[in-house]
């Protein structure tokens, strides 16, 4: 499926901007993994730590031949703990690790019965599970089972606060009905589109961010130039007026126009936004 021409959708800014950070920075590939357990290995040992972290974890299980469902559902504690003490936080990882093994083996025979379930069925087990929250359900869910679900991250909340996103709040379920509702189900475009993101804060948007050169520079509203964010912040910690930086204006009516985006302007009406066509078309990335 091509997610570039389902443009029935309610808002178009989360999809235009996955368009420049792919023209930006090219296609991540990821997750970094050799099989959909290993993806499930690494989601719960990057909790806390840095993915160079994980990887010597990871390197450690592999040679040790405990790159599996049931080798690690057997494996002695103390050792699995070592094995994966480079992650940080070992003891507590160690467990979690072996208890979600041992829950895939016991409960579902392994993965595959496990991924055959319904996405819902599927999230609500992994967060009943010790130690399993959203975002690291959420990453099992899409980047192992290959299913439809957006993972948010710091990242994608320091995203929403600084451009035009009409988001309530920065809550984790708030942020992810937004872009779920907002783009297509497409499992290639939510996993290329979070590694875009998580690229993107590392490079760019940083807690003090890096604006030269920035590809969204044009769309933010703390850009390097403007020195800090425009609009007074409510009490969600979100900007109240949208896309000041993309060159917005009050209307006549009380309405904040934004600047282009992409082929479309947004009003603000009330708190609600409307958006209005531009006569001219635009090509879209095909993914």
């Amino acid at each position: 499926m091509n997610p570039s021409i389902l443009i029935c959708m309610r808002d178009r800014a989360p999809l235009s901007i996955y368009e420049t950070l792919l023209d930006h920075y090219g296609e991540q590939h990821w997750w970094p993994a050799e099989t959909p357990f290993e993806v499930i290995v690494g989601a719960v040992l990057t909790q806390r730590t840095s993915w160079t972290n994980v990887e010597m974890a990871i390197e450690n299980l592999k040679r040790a031949g405990m790159m599996n469902v049931d080798a690690i559902a057997g494996s002695d504690l103390d050792t699995l703990r070592e094995m994966v003490r480079p992650s940080g936080f070992y003891n507590v990882k160690a467990e979690r690790i072996r208890n979600l093994s041992r829950y895939l083996r016991d409960n579902h025979g392994g993965l595959d019965e496990f991924f055959a379930q319904d996405l819902s069925d599927m999230r609500r087990e992994l967060l009943d599970l010790a130690g399993i929250g959203k975002e690291t359900a959420d990453s099992i869910i899409l980047y192992a089972a290959d299913k439809p679900m957006i993972v948010v991250d710091a990242y994608t909340k320091r995203l929403c606060q600084r451009l035009p996103f009409p988001v309530k709040t920065l809550s984790y379920d708030h942020i992810q009905s937004y872009f779920q509702d907002s783009l297509p189900p497409n499992v290639s475009l939510y996993k290329e589109f979070h590694a875009l993101i998580v690229i993107h804060g590392k490079e760019r948007c940083r807690t003090k961010p890096l604006c030269t050169d920035c590809p969204l520079a044009r769309l933010c509203r703390y850009p390097g130039s403007m020195g800090k964010e425009k609009g007074k912040k409510n009490k969600n910690g979100l900007v109240d007026h949208l896309c000041v930086a993309a060159g917005g204006t009050h209307d006549l009516d009380g309405s904040f126009r934004c600047g282009q985006f992409d082929g479309r302007s947004a009003f603000v009406t009330g708190g609600r936004e409307r958006r209005r066509p531009f006569s001219r078309r635009h090509g879209h990335r095909s993914h």
